[in-house]
């Protein structure tokens, strides 16, 4: 594909130097004969590029300086959004798009492991365990992703799992409450199973 002079228009060169950035959804893959692959995985734009273009456009996308030298470079990349606003929040609008491809009904299925370890030693286990307990911050967190999303489903099922989830009884009672709390307060069906060597 060749390189195509990019129309700017009114763009000045202080708001290239200032007003823009390289999207963080950016990806750079190389093609069988060399050829520099650059595609954005929130607008499922794709560019291709012969390989002596690389460095030149990797530039571009870094460097603002680069991209004041390169303006055709820059008016191409930026006319197929591989450029966003410095003021625009990609993760935001992503997690917008995410949420409305949820349905409203359904089961929210979380598998939670509170625990890394395991109290037995079997010979044919293949994991090697690490003694490592659930954070509070990540306790927290499952908690806040849960009232953040649970009004789009109509039951909440956790599946509790390790490691062995009963060496850590009290992370499993103190998620389970909230958890229940949260699902009480919405209206939501909540199930839990565990899988356990029962000791």
């Amino acid at each position: 594909m060749l390189i195509a002079k990019g129309d700017i228009g009114t763009i000045k060169r202080k708001q290239i130097l200032n007003g823009y950035k390289a999207s963080r959804f950016n990806i750079f893959s190389e093609g069988k004969e060399g050829q520099l692959i650059l595609f954005n995985t929130y607008t499922k734009k794709l560019v291709q590029f012969p390989s002596h273009a690389n460095g030149s456009v990797r530039d571009v996308l870094k460097n603002p300086d680069a991209a004041e030298q390169e303006s055709d470079l820059f008016g191409f990349l930026f006319e197929r959004e591989f450029f966003v606003s410095n003021s625009s929040d990609e993760f935001r609008r992503a997690d917008m798009v995410h949420q409305e491809t949820i349905p409203q009904e359904g089961t929210l299925s979380l598998i939670i492991l509170p625990n890394e370890d395991c109290n037995f030693r079997c010979t044919y286990c293949y994991e090697s365990f690490s003694k490592n307990f659930m954070k509070e911050s990540v306790q927290n967190g499952i908690n806040n992703y849960i009232r953040k999303n649970i009004k789009k489903y109509a039951r909440l099922h956790v599946e509790w799992f390790g490691g062995e989830p009963l060496t850590a009884v009290p992370i499993v009672e103190r998620l389970s409450k909230e958890m229940v709390r949260i699902c009480h307060e919405n209206k939501v069906q909540y199930a839990a199973t565990m899988t356990t060597n029962g000791l």
